[in-house]
């Protein structure tokens, strides 16, 4: 339902509700989360997170409609539950009941024309500016005197998040304390980059990881360049095992206390949630391991994934091995579409074809 006595930018960009996509740069990596502005608490928002989801900012309207106090309600300490104080203006009502007129009006005189309706559409423009701009300062006071607590634990934030009129600024801040809680370190120093990780960076960054044969060689070379050494992303052969880079460290130290081959979703998860990666780095990072690493290993595919090669062709085999990467296009599915990684076994019937194909 959508309620015209609302904030313009309650309406237009945090409808109550919807969740919301909103993303934060951290420490040179963009973080995926969403902000949800509800009149009570829905239990499935405190599950943990996964995917490419890294925070959620829970805005609830109203004290009675926070959770209980029961911890497992909120299970992952990257989920800020913001409940506001008792201060509501005696005029509150009176100006979301103006606000709700002046939109009403102003439709009315949406296709209009003539110096007279121009009047009234300023007149009724200017009115709702100030209208907002008090109502949103009330927001900005009525938060400030509630809470913003975090996790199972209930965390507290520490300061007011909500100074200023501005939402976006509110929730920037919410999900900095949020991620700098759930990832005070990194194995990567992508706080130096020129710029921000994002998901988009993972196409060119595995093509020139693998000495693809791209349409923008050089851009690959120069993003490699760019981003590659304060992600621990490089083509260097004297890296080809763990030793020399903490990420492979980690990955090690994950395979030797899991079962053989191990599972790759938990492993993925790790690095990307645990660890702090995000979806997409952990990715590289993971088959970057692959192709390095000996004696070598094998991705085992889901039967319903097939992952596309450079050419734009199907691969139909069952499994991606080193020697494969460097003809496989990226696809941020394969997140979701591996099942194992592990010691390489014996190829079936469709992994001789790919090979069979790939050499001719």
């Amino acid at each position: 339902m959508t309620i015209y006595g609302e904030l313009r930018v309650w309406l237009e960009e945090f409808p109550l509700g919807e969740p919301q996509a909103f993303a934060h740069d951290y420490l040179g990596l963009r973080y995926h989360g969403e902000v949800i502005r509800a009149n009570s608490w829905d239990p499935v928002w405190g599950e943990p997170l996964t995917g490419e989801l890294y925070f959620r900012i829970v805005l609830l309207l109203r004290r009675q409609g926070a959770p209980t106090a029961r911890r497992s309600e909120v299970q992952d300490a990257r989920i800020a539950v913001c409940t506001p104080g008792a201060v509501i203006s005696r005029q509150r009502g009176r100006q979301t009941g103006e606000l709700t007129t002046i939109r009403e009006t102003q439709a009315l005189y949406l296709t209009e024309r003539g110096a007279e309706t121009e009047l009234i559409r300023t007149t009724l423009r200017r009115r709702q500016e100030g209208l907002e701009q008090q109502l949103m300062s009330e927001e900005s006071l009525r938060y400030s005197s509630g809470s913003v607590v975090s996790g199972p634990e209930r965390v507290a934030y520490p300061g007011n998040p909500f100074v200023g009129m501005d939402p976006i600024g509110w929730f920037g801040s919410i999900a900095e304390w949020l991620l700098l809680e759930a990832y005070p370190s990194r194995p990567i120093q992508s706080f130096g980059l020129p710029r921000p990780l994002t998901p988009e960076d993972a196409a060119p960054l595995f093509a020139a990881l693998f000495q693809q044969q791209g349409a923008a060689p050089e851009r690959f070379r120069e993003i490699l360049s760019e981003l590659g050494p304060g992600l621990e992303l490089s083509q260097s052969p004297e890296l080809a095992q763990s030793g020399d880079n903490p990420v492979a460290e980690l990955i090690v130290g994950y395979l030797e206390t899991s079962p053989v081959p191990a599972p790759w979703k938990p492993l993925h998860h790790y690095l990307a949630h645990q660890v702090g990666l995000t979806g997409p780095l952990a990715t590289l990072h993971l088959l970057l391991f692959l192709h390095r690493e000996r004696p070598e290993l094998e991705v085992r595919l889901a039967p319903n994934y097939q992952p596309a090669l450079l050419d734009g062709e199907t691969f139909f085999g069952s499994r991606i091995t080193s020697e494969l990467m460097p003809l496989l296009a990226w696809d941020p599915q394969l997140a979701e579409g591996a099942t194992t990684i592990g010691p390489i076994t014996d190829p079936n019937w469709n992994d001789t074809l790919t090979y069979i194909s790939l050499i001719n």
